[in-house]
Protein backbone atom coordinates (compact mmCIF):
# COMPACT_ATOMS: atom_id res chain seq x y z
CA UNK A 1 0.00 0.00 0.00
CA UNK A 2 2.59 2.38 1.11
CA UNK A 3 4.73 1.71 -2.65
CA UNK A 4 1.25 2.49 -4.42
CA UNK A 5 0.71 5.43 -2.31
CA UNK A 6 4.17 7.20 -2.87
CA UNK A 7 3.78 6.33 -7.13
CA UNK A 8 0.66 8.23 -6.83
CA UNK A 9 2.52 11.42 -4.81
CA UNK A 10 5.43 11.01 -8.06
CA UNK A 11 3.30 11.01 -10.64
CA UNK A 12 1.87 14.52 -9.26
CA UNK A 13 5.38 15.54 -8.98
CA UNK A 14 5.03 17.44 -12.87
CA UNK A 15 3.11 20.39 -13.78
CA UNK A 16 2.05 18.87 -17.06
CA UNK A 17 0.40 15.86 -15.31
CA UNK A 18 -1.64 18.08 -12.70
CA UNK A 19 -2.37 20.18 -15.57
CA UNK A 20 -3.73 16.56 -17.23
CA UNK A 21 -5.63 15.70 -13.94
CA UNK A 22 -7.26 18.85 -13.05
CA UNK A 23 -8.37 19.04 -17.02
CA UNK A 24 -10.13 15.63 -16.60
CA UNK A 25 -11.55 16.35 -13.41
CA UNK A 26 -12.69 18.99 -15.07
CA UNK A 27 -14.34 17.47 -18.26
CA UNK A 28 -17.87 15.66 -17.67
CA UNK A 29 -16.67 12.72 -20.20
CA UNK A 30 -13.49 11.11 -21.06
CA UNK A 31 -11.01 12.90 -23.26
CA UNK A 32 -8.53 11.64 -26.08
CA UNK A 33 -4.44 12.29 -26.10
CA UNK A 34 -5.40 15.34 -28.91
CA UNK A 35 -7.79 16.67 -26.93
CA UNK A 36 -6.08 16.86 -23.89
CA UNK A 37 -2.78 18.34 -25.40
CA UNK A 38 -5.06 21.47 -27.35
CA UNK A 39 -6.74 21.54 -23.49
CA UNK A 40 -3.32 22.27 -21.46
CA UNK A 41 -1.52 23.81 -24.10
CA UNK A 42 1.27 20.99 -24.39
CA UNK A 43 3.00 18.49 -27.49
CA UNK A 44 0.62 15.16 -27.96
CA UNK A 45 4.21 13.60 -27.53
CA UNK A 46 4.55 15.02 -23.62
CA UNK A 47 0.59 14.54 -23.40
CA UNK A 48 1.37 10.53 -24.31
CA UNK A 49 4.04 10.06 -21.57
CA UNK A 50 2.88 11.88 -19.03
CA UNK A 51 -0.88 9.91 -19.49
CA UNK A 52 0.97 6.58 -19.41
CA UNK A 53 2.51 7.90 -15.91
CA UNK A 54 -0.74 8.58 -14.71
CA UNK A 55 -2.32 5.61 -15.43
CA UNK A 56 0.57 3.25 -14.14
CA UNK A 57 0.10 5.03 -11.01
CA UNK A 58 -3.76 4.09 -11.14
CA UNK A 59 -4.70 7.54 -11.03
CA UNK A 60 -6.81 7.52 -14.35
CA UNK A 61 -8.40 4.52 -16.76
CA UNK A 62 -7.85 4.74 -20.52
CA UNK A 63 -10.32 3.05 -22.54
CA UNK A 64 -10.07 2.23 -26.57
CA UNK A 65 -12.79 3.13 -28.91
CA UNK A 66 -11.54 2.34 -32.25
CA UNK A 67 -8.64 4.11 -33.13
CA UNK A 68 -8.65 5.88 -29.91
CA UNK A 69 -8.22 5.77 -26.22
CA UNK A 70 -9.74 7.83 -24.16
CA UNK A 71 -8.67 8.64 -20.62
CA UNK A 72 -10.48 9.75 -17.34
CA UNK A 73 -9.92 9.81 -13.50
CA UNK A 74 -9.55 6.43 -11.69
CA UNK A 75 -12.65 6.83 -9.17
CA UNK A 76 -12.50 2.88 -8.42
CA UNK A 77 -9.26 3.33 -6.47
CA UNK A 78 -9.80 5.47 -3.02
CA UNK A 79 -6.53 6.93 -2.79
CA UNK A 80 -6.79 8.32 -6.87
CA UNK A 81 -10.14 9.48 -5.89
CA UNK A 82 -9.41 11.39 -2.58
CA UNK A 83 -6.30 12.91 -5.01
CA UNK A 84 -8.75 13.87 -7.55
CA UNK A 85 -11.19 15.58 -4.72
CA UNK A 86 -8.23 17.29 -3.73
CA UNK A 87 -7.71 18.86 -6.99
CA UNK A 88 -11.15 19.54 -8.03
CA UNK A 89 -10.71 21.49 -4.47
CA UNK A 90 -7.50 22.99 -5.38
CA UNK A 91 -9.26 24.70 -8.50
CA UNK A 92 -11.88 27.09 -6.40
CA UNK A 93 -15.32 27.08 -5.69
CA UNK A 94 -16.23 28.70 -9.19
CA UNK A 95 -14.09 26.39 -10.94
CA UNK A 96 -16.29 23.44 -8.96
CA UNK A 97 -19.53 25.31 -9.82
CA UNK A 98 -18.77 25.09 -13.64
CA UNK A 99 -18.00 21.51 -13.73
CA UNK A 100 -21.14 21.03 -12.07
CA UNK A 101 -23.68 22.84 -14.52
Amino acid sequence: MKEKLIQKMKALSNECRVDLLLELAKSTRPLCVGELADRIGAAEAQVSRSLQILSYAGLIVAKRRGIRVFYDLNTGDCVAMLLSRCLIGAMGIQEIENINN
